[in-house]
């Protein structure tokens, strides 16, 4: 689990990024800083984001197109709900899809294909069938085989983060943000304005110093249970997965990789992705 501090030197002040749930000034030397926060929930844990506006017209709309964003994207991909596009397509076996299930789902593909199998969002199923789906672009239809059943948990989160970023700086010319979903998954945009970078940190003491960057932490649930499957088996390791770099999606699907793959074939694996490093976090 991860926690994002928000420092300020004048009053050698902490505040934990899921406390956060207003709008109000934070004090530094050289001068205030206007915040604005949201918090919500969303894929069954908590999205949090703090930045930095002195508009506050802007910043309840950033916040509320980053709510459409998430939530709308939790109505599509939670495999638990059967109104969800990836229920029924779970359900139904074959189902035309919409632009962000239609890109998912080619992304996932290239992605398990990259991690040798062991990113895979096929992988709770009873069939060993690869590939899982087919997909019909003249239709943009998708198609499972027989037995596959879908699951997006290792890469939702990050691809949502991925998407309230380019909407902070594309439409919000927003330059400093520091995003937390589920406190698994984190994406800094610029550095925090008391420092060079945000700093995050692990339960067990790790930091993480982000700036443009983003950070995915991948292991056993909080009860302890294995969750992640690697070629149709549930892993258990002593340890969790870290994986920063560029992208929050790219740092959720290569942490679960690489927590999957043996260790032997971890270095191997990330090689193939430029700018991303993993670190081992030792329970």
């Amino acid at each position: 689990m991860l926690h994002a501090n928000w420092v300020c030197p004048c009053h050698n002040s902490r505040i934990i990024c899921n406390q956060i749930d207003t709008v109000g000034n934070f004090c530094h030397h050289q001068g205030i800083y206007p915040i604005a926060s949201l918090s919500f929930e969303a894929m069954h844990t908590d999205f949090q984001a703090i930045w930095i506006d002195n508009d506050s017209i802007k910043a309840k709309k950033s916040a509320d197109a980053m709510e459409n964003i998430v939530r709308g994207l939790d109505g599509k991909l939670n495999r638990h709900q059967a109104t969800s596009a990836i229920g029924i397509l779970n359900r139904e076996g074959e189902q035309d899809v919409d632009e962000d299930l239609w890109v998912l789902l080619q992304l996932c593909e290239q992605f398990r294909l990259a991690t040798d199998g062991f990113f895979d969002i096929a992988a709770l199923s009873g069939s060993r069938l690869r590939p899982a789906y087919i997909l019909d672009s003249r239709r943009r239809r998708a198609r499972l085989q027989k037995g596959i059943m879908l699951d997006f948990g290792g890469i939702a989160k990050g691809y949502a983060l991925d998407k309230c970023a380019n909407l902070l700086r594309d439409e919000f010319c927003i330059t400093q943000a520091l995003l937390n979903f589920g406190g698994s998954s984190v994406l800094g945009i610029g550095s925090n304005p008391n420092g060079p970078f945000w700093k995050v940190g692990t339960e067990s003491g790790e930091e993480f110093s982000l700036k443009d960057s983003a950070l995915s932490i991948s292991g056993r649930s909080r009860n302890g249970r294995e969750h992640i499957s690697s070629h149709g088996k549930l892993v258990n390791r002593d340890m969790d997965v870290a994986v920063t770099g560029g992208s929050a999606m790219i740092c959720e699907v290569l942490s679960t990789a690489i927590y999957a793959c043996p260790e032997k074939a971890r270095d191997e694996l990330i090689s193939g992705f430029d700018g991303y490093k993993y670190r081992k976090i030792q329970r």
